[in-house]
C-alpha cells in the first residue's frame, strides 16, 4: 500500500507538477498529502448494529432559520438496511470545556496535518451597542460596530471541525465545541440572543462554572498548528463577529482601531480563509442564511442550530458542497481567498493555497506534550517553510 506522506513507500516525496498558467486555485491538485480517504475501520456486523441504533434517534436534518426557510425544508423517511452506506458514521460533536481542554487540542494537533481544513463558527451574547461619531464611509462604520461590540462583550462557543482537501472528516470525533467561561450575573449580553441560546440547549450554569478561561484557549491554540501557518485553510460563513472575538483571543487585546489594521492581523493568523457568504455572490441562487443555504444545497444537519459544534459542522459540509457543485473548475485565490462578507474589500491575497503547497513532514515538535510548551501569549511559534 502506498504511504499517503511520500507517494509510495521508500520513495522521496511526490510534489505537484507547477501549472502552466499560474493561475491560483484551491483544491484544484489531488495532492496525496492533502487527499485522504475517510472509511471506518469497523466490524460489518458491529456497523449494522450501530446504524440501527441510531435509526430511532431525533437528529436534525435541514433544520430551518424562519417559517419561509421551514417551507424549503427537506424531510427524509428512515432508509433500509440495504440504504445505509456502512462506511458512514455519524460524526460525533465533542463538547469541551476547561476539564478537558487539554485532551481536545491534543487530538486536534495529532488530525489537522492529514485534515488541514478547519470550518469555524462562533456564539456570542449579541449586539449590545453601536459606535458614534462621523464615519467616512460605511464599511468605516461596519467594522467600528463589530469592534466596540467585540471589545465588551466575551465569547460563549466556538465550533471547530475538520475537513481534508476533499471534504472527508476524521472519523469519530470531527468537531469540538469550546464552551468559554460566561456568566449571566456578571457578564454583558443582549437578552434576545441570551434566549435564543438558551432555548438552543446552552447550559449557562455550565459555562460559569466550568466554561474556558480565554487565556488557557489562546495558549493552546497559538501551539496546535491551526494558527500561522500557510498549508491550513479557514472556512466560515459571514465571518466578520466570528474572526473579531477569535483574534481579540488570541491576542487578549481589543481589536485594531482601523479595518486595514484589524485585515493585516488577520491574515497573519489565518493566512488562507474563505467566507461562504462572500462566495454566494459569484452564485446565481444562493442567498440566506446558513441553514437555508444548506437547504438549497440538500446538505444535512448535524445536531442543535445555534450552536456553534453543529454550525461549525455544516459551515464545512456547505462550503465543499458549493465547492463541487459551483467552483469545480477551481477557486481564484486573487478574487475569494481572505475576503470577509461584510467588511472592506477584504485583505490582500497571498499567492500560495494549501491545496498547492508541498506539505513538510509535520512538526513534531509541534504536537508535543503540551505541559512541556512554554508558550507565550505575546509569542507565536516558529513556522517551518
Amino acid at each position: 500500500m502506498l504511504d499517503h506522506k511520500t507517494g509510495e513507500k521508500g520513495t522521496e516525496q511526490r510534489r505537484p507538477l507547477p501549472r502552466e498558467d499560474n493561475a491560483e486555485m484551491l483544491l484544484d491538485y489531488k495532492d496525496p498529502i492533502m487527499v485522504k480517504s475517510n472509511v471506518i475501520e469497523s466490524d460489518e456486523e458491529e456497523t449494522i448494529q450501530i446504524l440501527d441504533k441510531r435509526k430511532n434517534q431525533t437528529i436534525s436534518e435541514y433544520d430551518s432559520e424562519s417559517s419561509s426557510e421551514n417551507e424549503d425544508a427537506i424531510s427524509t423517511g428512515e432508509c433500509s438496511d440495504k440504504d445505509l452506506d456502512l462506511s458512514i458514521i455519524v460524526p460525533e460533536i465533542r463538547e469541551v470545556w476547561n476539564y478537558n481542554l487539554y485532551d481536545a487540542f491534543s487530538q486536534i494537533c495529532r488530525l489537522v496535518g492529514d485534515y488541514p481544513f478547519v470550518a469555524m463558527d462562533t456564539e456570542f451574547p449579541g449586539i449590545v451597542a453601536k459606535p458614534i461619531g462621523n464615519f467616512s464611509t460605511m464599511d468605516e462604520y461596519k467594522y467600528q460596530l463589530v469592534k466596540c461590540n467585540v471589545d465588551l462583550l466575551k465569547m460563549i462557543q466556538l465550533g471547530m471541525t475538520l475537513f481534508d482537501g476533499e471534504g472527508n472528516r476524521p472519523p469519530g470525533v470531527c468537531t469540538w465545541q469550546f464552551n468559554f467561561k460566561f456568566s449571566l450575573n456578571d457578564d454583558l449580553y443582549a437578552e434576545d440572543s441570551i434566549d435564543l441560546l438558551v432555548n438552543s440547549g446552552i447550559q449557562f450554569e455550565q459555562h460559569s462554572t466550568e466554561g474556558i478561561e480565554p487565556v488557557a484557549f489562546a495558549e493552546m491554540l497559538l501551539s496546535s498548528g491551526l494558527v500561522l501557518m500557510d498549508n491550513v485553510t479557514w472556512l466560515t460563513f459571514h465571518s466578520a463577529y466570528d474572526f473579531g472575538y477569535l483574534l481579540s483571543q488570541l491576542t487578549c487585546q481589543q481589536l485594531p482601531e482601523s479595518e486595514t489594521e484589524f485585515l493585516e492581523t488577520l491574515r497573519l493568523y489565518f493566512p488562507n480563509m474563505y467566507d461562504i457568504k462572500y462566495l454566494m455572490a459569484s452564485t446565481d441562487n444562493l442567498n440566506g442564511g446558513l441553514q437555508k443555504v444548506a437547504n438549497e444545497l440538500r446538505v444535512k444537519r448535524i445536531g442543535s442550530q445555534h450552536q456553534a459544534g453543529s454550525d461549525s459542522l455544516l459551515t464545512g459540509e456547505v462550503f465543499f458542497k458549493m465547492y463541487h457543485d459551483y467552483f469545480s473548475e477551481g477557486l481564484d485565490d486573487m478574487k475569494y481567498n481572505g475576503y470577509i462578507c461584510g467588511l472592506g474589500a477584504g485583505a490582500p491575497n497571498s499567492t500560495s493555497t494549501p491545496s498547492k503547497i508541498h506539505r513538510e513532514l509535520f512538526d513534531e515538535t509541534v504536537c508535543m506534550e503540551l505541559s512541556e510548551l512554554h508558550v507565550s501569549i505575546a509569542t507565536s511559534p516558529v513556522r517551518n517553510h
